[in-house]
């Protein structure tokens, strides 16, 4: 008879372990913190430790603190830090912060600050302060993003109060990030409410990138808000690479617009040959207005070695 693989033993032990604090939370738990050196121990207790977090979150810290080892402790529960910090902010943050030598920990303390940055600001910051060094840039980061989430101008006030201009920049690209895949109306109400140019362009290169895969539309229609000529271009770029999968024609028409002859150039030979395969005709006619004659002919001679 074949024996059963370990992916289904743990199954087993999951379903009956599921069942069980279902019903007797306390049972359960018990049990499991008893079962020194059985299989799926920590496995066990985890699933309990997540249950829990939805039924009475308050359960958590206490029962936790029963587990024997700092190290067991941290395998059951980091990965549940978002969900309890979404519960009971203060308390994940300040636990998650002990284990600043622990594997991803900088990730986990991120999103526990993010939740306690959105719920309590004021405490938060004054937690943050205390962070020993090796957590502080992802503690800072969690606690701006979520600030920001929370409210956009007291978010950047908080910011400017860092005085990290590093940080400030990761910061910004993130929720940029974030709300081009998510949120694009917040997007746009961040975007509206920054006041200095350099942050405008640090976010609305991240957010634009992003939402231009989902609307590049509107996303070429916003690119009009950075100065920058470096940061312009390679928005550009991305935008027209995004738009091109969807309606080539309209973001080339769209990249020869561009005021800039040094971008518009660049990108028209960067994109011509995904554009060629398509049309090649008329990517030869767009290549043939590349105003810079060595970019030019570089976009010719890419065009013509596709068959």
């Amino acid at each position: 008879m074949e024996e059963p693989s370990r992916s289904s033993v743990r199954d087993l032990w999951s379903a009956a372990a599921t069942g069980w604090y279902e019903k007797d939370p306390e049972g359960a738990f018990e049990y499991f913190l008893d079962a020194t050196g059985m299989p799926y121990q920590s496995d066990m207790l985890s699933l309990i430790f997540a249950g829990q977090i939805k039924k009475d979150a308050a359960w958590v810290l206490p029962h936790l603190e029963k587990i024997a080892t700092p190290e067991m402790q941290y395998w059951v529960m980091a990965d549940h830090t978002w969900a309890w910090a979404g519960k009971v902010p203060e308390a994940a943050t300040r636990w998650i912060t002990r284990y600043k030598g622990a594997g991803r920990v900088g990730n986990y303390v991120t999103s526990a600050f993010a939740q306690w940055g959105r719920r309590d600001p004021d405490k938060a910051w004054d937690f943050l302060q205390t962070i020993d060094e090796a957590l502080y840039e992802p503690a800072a980061n969690g606690f701006a993003r979520g600030v920001m989430m929370r409210d956009l101008t007291e978010g950047l006030s908080f910011l400017d109060d860092m005085e990290n201009a590093g940080l400030s920049r990761r910061v910004l690209d993130t929720i940029g990030l974030e709300c081009g895949e998510r949120d694009p109306k917040r997007g746009m109400a961040l975007l509206d409410s920054l006041k200095r140019q350099q942050d405008v362009e640090i976010f609305a290169q991240a957010f634009l990138r992003r939402l231009a895969q989902h609307n590049p539309q509107q996303a070429a229609e916003e690119s009009r808000r950075i100065k920058d000529p470096t940061i312009l271009s390679k928005t550009v770029s991305d935008i027209a690479r995004a738009w091109s999968r969807k309606d080539p024609v309209s973001a080339m028409n769209w990249v020869c617009k561009q005021s800039d002859q040094a971008i518009r150039d660049r990108v028209l030979c960067e994109q011509l040959s995904a554009w060629a395969n398509k049309n090649r005709q008329d990517a030869e006619k767009w290549a043939n207005s590349i105003v810079d004659a060595p970019i030019r002919e570089l976009a010719l001679r890419e065009i013509s070695k596709l068959q």
